[in-house]
């Protein structure tokens, strides 16, 4: 029976499934030789480059209008980069509907181990959770853990004010 669902845990784990309760039950019909459903899985990345780039021309911008600025999308395409990068790196891919609160802290200690700037850390949360919220609003399944990561790289700019008093005669 280990083996059975060892076999089922590695088969899982390859196509980005989380291995839970579900990957039992799977390894073991497919084992009785019954039917098995496999969820389909969605990957960021494949989303990004075959969905969200693609439609970024269709999106309605800040200001009302349809598309988005250039540079905007200069960012998201960055921001797919730095995805793949981190992937080959870490030898992981970050499923749409798997992906838990570890896996998106992980994406941000590779960013603060690449020593980018703590607001351009924070773009990149930004970009995740707003690529996550275009994936949902499409109508595919997304993990919570896109909205539920902390922000914690936003920086606060204080206004420094400085008084002027009149000198005393």
């Amino acid at each position: 029976m280990r083996a059975i669902f060892h076999e089922g845990a590695v088969r899982a784990k390859i196509q980005g499934l989380e291995v839970d309760k579900s990957t039992i039950t799977r390894a073991i019909r497919l084992e009785e030789g019954q039917e098995v459903e496999i969820p389909d899985v969605v990957y960021l990345d494949e989303f990004i480059l075959n969905i969200f780039l693609n439609e970024m021309r269709l999106m309605v911008n800040s200001k009302g209008k349809v598309g988005l600025a250039d540079s905007t999308k200069r960012q998201y395409r960055n921001w797919r980069n730095i995805l793949l990068e981190y992937q080959e790196e870490r030898d992981t891919r970050i499923s749409l509907i798997h992906a838990t609160i570890d896996d998106v802290n992980k994406f941000v200690a590779f960013l603060i181990d690449r020593e980018y700037a703590p607001a351009t850390i924070s773009k990149r949360i930004k970009n995740l959770k707003t690529i996550a919220s275009y994936a949902k609003k499409k109508g595919l399944n997304v993990s919570p853990a896109f909205n539920d990561v902390e922000n914690g790289f936003i920086q606060k700019r204080t206004k420094k004010i400085s008084y002027s008093y009149p000198k005393k005669k």
